[in-house]
């Protein structure tokens, strides 16, 4: 039953809140708020209210963080499913993109740079 897989599962499972997820990646990055406010491109009031819960990020606005945190594509995966949102589909024309300047470590703004070359909405 359920309360038995819990249980069972209770290490694996993810609780935690978005803000909690930040707050995890900001320790483990060892960067600031503010560090990764400005490299994500967001307007240093509404990112700060991101990180202490204010807002909940939309898939968008956590990709952008991705980019200030300089994640991965599998730590942007991880941490867009885990605030339940899709993850980065290669069979999307955008997300291919998204995925591309993940890999080579490009900044926010080389990103929306390439998605426009590619008529793609941008990360903003």
């Amino acid at each position: 039953d359920a309360a038995a897989f819990v249980q069972e599962n209770a290490d694996e499972l993810q609780n935690k809140t978005v803000p909690e997820l930040l707050a995890d990646l900001l320790e483990r990055k060892q960067l600031t708020r503010a560090a990764v406010i400005c490299a994500a491109g967001l307007a240093r009031t509404y990112g700060y209210q991101l990180f202490d819960g204010t807002y909940t990020p939309t898939r968008d606005k956590l990709i952008q963080l991705a980019f200030g945190f300089q994640l991965t594509v599998e730590e942007t995966q991880a941490l867009l499913k885990a605030a339940g949102h899709a993850v980065l589909y290669p069979r999307n024309a955008r997300d291919v993109v998204i995925i591309e300047c993940l890999y080579q470590r490009c900044g926010i703004i080389a990103c929306n740079t390439k998605l426009e070359a590619q008529n793609q909405p941008l990360l903003e």
